[in-house]
Parts: C-alpha cells; sequence; structure tokens
C-alpha cells in the first residue's frame, strides 16, 4: 500500500515538474519573441530605386511586365511578408488570385487603373489603395495605352504560425501550401467593368480629403491628416492606412505606439523623421519602419509639400493607441 501512495506521489511529482518545464520554455518563448532586433535608422529605411527593380512578366498569370523592387522584406515590422513597388507597365496586369494566409493592398500613385475584387472590376482614379483581405481574390490591369502606373503592394500575413512558403528558388519547401496564393489563369485584360466600385477602397489620396490638425501631438503649425482605412478593413493585425500631408515648416510631434508598428511611406516630396536619438533625411519612395515603443517625430525642413501614406500593423488586433511625448 506504502509503494502504491510513493508511486501515486512520484507520478504527481513527475506531472508538476514536466508543467513546471512546459510553462517555463513557453515563457521563455514568449520573452524571445518580445526582443525585436533594433536595426540602426539609416539601415533599416527602404529606398526606392528603379534601377533596381526586377521585370516580372505574366505576374500571377497576367498580361504584359511589371516592375518590381522590394522596399521592406519580411518582418520589417510585425507580422508584414514585404512591401514591393515599381511601375505596371501599359497594358500590363497582375493577374486575378487569392491569397488564404494574408491581407494585401495595391496602391496606385498616379494613372486610372482597373481594379478587379471578388471578380467584380471597376476603374478607380488614383492616387488610391484598394485592399484585398485574406481568402478574398483581387487583380489590377494598366489600361493605358503609353502610361506606365506607379504601383506599390503591402502584405501583411495573417498568423505568426502560417507555413513557410518562400523557399530559395531552386530548391523544394517540404512546408509549402499550394493554396497559400492561388492563381486563377485570368490576366483580367478585357473585361466588363462596373460603373462604380462595389469593394472596399481608400478613396483618393489628394489633399482636399484630409482635415487640418493644429500642433498633432504637440508638433508645429498644422497638418493635414485622414484615415483612409481601419482595423476592420482586414482579418489580419493590420490596424489603418492614413494620409499624412505636413506643410514646409510644419511638423508632428514626439509620440510613441505601445502596440502599434508603422511603416512611413512617403509618396511626395522630402522630409526629415526622428526615431528615438536617430534622425534621417527621407524622400519620394522612401519606406520607414517604426517599431512599437520607438518615439518617433517627423518635420518638413524643405520648401515643398513632405506627403506620406502610413501603415500600421497592431500587435493585438484593433488595439491601437497613441502618446504624445513632451
Amino acid at each position: 500500500m506504502k509503494l502504491k501512495h510513493m508511486f501515486i506521489a512520484l507520478l504527481a511529482a513527475s506531472f508538476l515538474l514536466s508543467s513546471f518545464y512546459i510553462s517555463d520554455d513557453k515563457g521563455k518563448s514568449d520573452v524571445q519573441q518580445q526582443k525585436r532586433e533594433v536595426v540602426p535608422l539609416a539601415d533599416r529605411i527602404g529606398h526606392y530605386d528603379k534601377s533596381k527593380a526586377f521585370a516580372g512578366t505574366n505576374v500571377h498569370d497576367g498580361t504584359g511586365t511589371l516592375y518590381m523592387q522590394t522596399l521592406l522584406n519580411r518582418d520589417a515590422v510585425k507580422n508584414l511578408n514585404f512591401m514591393h513597388k515599381g511601375p505596371l507597365m501599359p497594358k500590363s496586369s497582375i493577374g486575378h488570385h487569392f491569397h488564404f494566409d494574408s491581407d494585401e493592398m495595391f496602391l496606385i500613385l498616379d494613372g486610372d487603373c482597373e481594379f478587379t475584387i471578388n471578380g467584380l472590376t471597376a476603374a478607380v482614379p488614383g492616387p488610391v489603395g484598394v485592399p484585398c483581405r485574406s481568402g478574398n481574390s483581387h487583380a489590377v490591369y494598366n489600361p493605358s495605352a503609353d502610361k506606365e502606373a506607379d504601383w506599390v503592394n503591402f502584405n501583411v500575413r495573417v498568423s505568426d504560425s502560417r507555413p513557410g512558403s518562400f523557399a530559395p528558388r531552386g530548391s523544394y519547401n517540404y512546408s509549402t501550401d499550394p493554396t497559400g496564393t492561388f492563381n486563377l489563369g485570368d490576366d483580367r485584360s478585357s473585361v466588363s467593368l462596373e460603373k462604380k466600385p462595389t469593394f472596399l477602397h481608400t478613396g483618393s489620396f489628394t489633399k482636399d480629403q484630409l482635415r487640418p490638425y493644429a500642433n498633432m501631438t504637440g508638433g508645429k503649425d498644422t497638418v493635414f491628416y485622414r484615415r483612409a482605412l481601419g482595423p476592420s478593413a482586414f482579418i489580419s493585425n493590420w490596424a489603418f492606412v492614413d494620409h499624412l500631408f505636413i506643410p514646409p515648416d510644419a511638423s508632428v510631434g514626439k509620440h510613441y505606439h505601445e502596440g502599434v508598428d508603422e511603416v512611413y511611406f512617403v509618396i511626395k516630396g522630402k522630409g526629415a523623421i526622428h526615431v528615438n536619438d536617430e534622425m534621417a533625411e527621407v524622400v519620394y519612395g522612401d519606406a520607414i519602419p517604426v517599431l512599437a515603443g520607438e518615439v518617433h517625430y517627423l518635420e518638413n525642413n524643405s520648401d515643398e509639400p513632405f506627403e506620406m501614406i502610413v501603415y500600421g500593423i497592431a500587435h493585438v488586433k484593433g488595439q491601437l493607441d497613441v502618446t504624445a511625448v513632451k
């Protein structure tokens, strides 16, 4: 009987010990996830250089040519898969396709392209962004006969635990998901157009759509701002797409986000961004990642407007915050 009791006690102790180690490992994992490598500001900025964009033909079974440069790589900010930029050439398209593991938004900075969401296509004048929630189909076509379209792509994964699908060229990735991205064999180059878009879009990224904000987060003078998309537009933790216009000699004051990573993407002009104790001069085509907790501010130290699209990804779905710093 004593042996039986001893055996039960040992079994219970073993269970508790194993539980302790499991819990301890999880704790270590959580701590490791919170420790993020902080790259110097100058080294983390993606600078657009058209000469570095490589030519992609028949992208997602589309037609023509898309030139594409990677501005930001995977996890430059939380859950980012990639940020691409380049010209979508005349009479060229990104073909009709699905992503089942990421949210994506095509941004056209100029020109009037034809966007498709779930098989419905409409011409939407630029500058404009059209998001596509994970599990929906999308495409874009540049119908112009002679003008390239200034195209940007931002792609955010839905889950940290998604299967690995970025295998090196020439290798076989045994963990890939062949339906993670699924092409429909449809280049959308000659389709009937809806009279008006039946899908969500950002609206025009023009100054007349913006509201004035005096001394934003303690900044200088008046800037102009609009939140074009919020958390409900996405399935992932992608939280917002903002449009920010800073006139000469104005600024957005010092602030930080405790639970949101951001990417500031310069679409016009030039200015300066300060992150913690670092500063960088930035110009059209620059993409600047700012991590949660980093104190940052922006100023227009030029004689021309400084204009940006701001992408935000929350660490927890829908939880947004901002704290001004004196």
